[in-house]
């Protein structure tokens, strides 16, 4: 049951992140300032937080960077904004199997 949880509050994390960088696509942050402030009402864990940031980054449609404190830093992939608003329209709707089991 545990792992159907974390699929939901990955799927959720990836909706939510992908929604604040098309309102604000010059935003970035670190994991940190993006479980802080760019994701809202139920907080997923830290680590489903990093798996939706690396499937991102893994699409393309997020770039990330170390800085010389070596904390990684996100930001969206601007040339991706348009693929970003289609996925959230295809999936406005649309519920995970585990969502609504």
């Amino acid at each position: 049951m545990t792992g159907n949880r974390n699929h939901v509050e990955r799927w959720r994390a990836i909706r939510q992140i992908s929604a604040y960088l098309l309102q604000h696509p010059d935003a970035k942050d670190s994991i940190e300032g993006i479980s802080k402030w760019w994701l809202s009402g139920q907080q997923p864990k830290e680590e489903e937080i990093q798996k939706a940031l690396d499937f991102l980054v893994t699409t393309g449609w997020m770039t990330e960077w170390a800085t010389p404190g070596c904390k990684t830093i996100y930001r969206v992939n601007k040339m991706s904004l348009p693929e970003i608003k289609g996925f959230l329209e295809r999936t406005a709707t649309q519920k995970s199997s585990a969502e609504r089991g």
